[in-house]
């Protein structure tokens, strides 16, 4: 019987990820795999006895979807999942991930925890950047350099909890490792563009393909080593007096990759996820 994988997206995400899904969903096929795409809010609104049912038609799960209590609940119920929920968990929770470097003894950047009650504490630490703890993709990174910027923020920000980072202003650059298993199959560097400190695609960044200085592999692959396998995706900030790990991408953007004209990303992806299903 050919092997069922579903790849679980929201309904938003798919909307804007449709070419990399129909991309993946091909490479799929090519690699003799059956796949369905499926979307978080219908899993969500599934029974129990109905998970169980479609767990037992599926042979693999691969989650582009950040609802880590889904994800745990899918796992519960014997789901094989890429990535895995712990990795996700650190991933898309942004104090998580400094809570990760820390115990790992990666160099990282500072980072607390606020609300919208702490304009105080706030006004003391700046310059500071301030993000959304559970945002993605730059839209919620902000440069506060002074009170009027805090209050600002605050009574307009739509989510109620927030990190608070070291602003470093001598940024070089971001390198970006894509990880799929526990290899770095590929490597791109992000600048951001004259005037802004945000290495985002979104944000009008530059991207090179460039194999990166081997401090920052070895920073990569160091992290690689604690969070283990799966499909995803590490940042490393590049400054004058060091290098410092940013973000974990997970699940990771790959239109980096198409816009530099990178061999398909989706191909890597199918033999690998190949391989996890050939470990049964």
């Amino acid at each position: 019987m050919t092997a069922k994988v579903l790849i679980v997206y929201t309904r938003r995400d798919l909307i804007t990820n449709a070419f990399f899904a129909r991309q993946l969903n091909d490479s799929l096929e090519r690699a003799g795999l059956g796949t369905s795409v499926i979307s978080a809010e219908s899993l969500l609104v599934a029974t129990v006895e109905q998970l169980k049912d479609l767990k037992e038609r599926t042979s693999l799960v691969i989650f582009r979807s950040r609802d880590v209590p889904l994800a745990k609940q899918m796992e519960e119920l014997g789901f094989k999942i890429v990535n895995r929920p712990s990795l996700l968990e650190v991933a898309t929770d942004k104090f998580k991930t400094y809570e990760f470097c820390r115990s790992h003894r990666l160099p990282t950047i500072q980072t607390t925890i606020a609300d919208k009650s702490s304009e105080t504490t706030l006004v003391t630490k700046l310059p500071l950047v301030i993000k959304d703890r559970y945002g993605h993709g730059g839209s919620s990174v902000v440069l506060l350099d002074d009170e009027d910027d805090v209050y600002t923020y605050l009574a307009n920000a739509d989510s109620g909890v927030f990190v608070v980072q070291t602003y470093l202003d001598d940024v070089l650059s971001e390198w970006r490792a894509y990880v799929i298993g526990t290899q770095i199959k590929y490597w791109i560097k992000k600048t951001p563009k004259s005037g802004d400190f945000r290495a985002n695609l979104s944000k009008g960044a530059t991207v090179e393909a460039k194999k990166p200085p081997i401090p920052i592999k070895s920073l990569a692959e160091q992290a690689i080593s604690f969070l283990g396998e799966g499909a995803y995706g590490i940042d490393v900030v590049q400054t004058r007096h060091g290098n410092f790990l940013g973000e974990i991408e997970d699940p990771v953007g790959f239109r980096a990759l198409y816009r530099l004209s990178l061999p398909n990303p989706t191909e890597a992806l199918a033999s690998y996820f190949a391989s996890i299903i050939g470990e049964d």
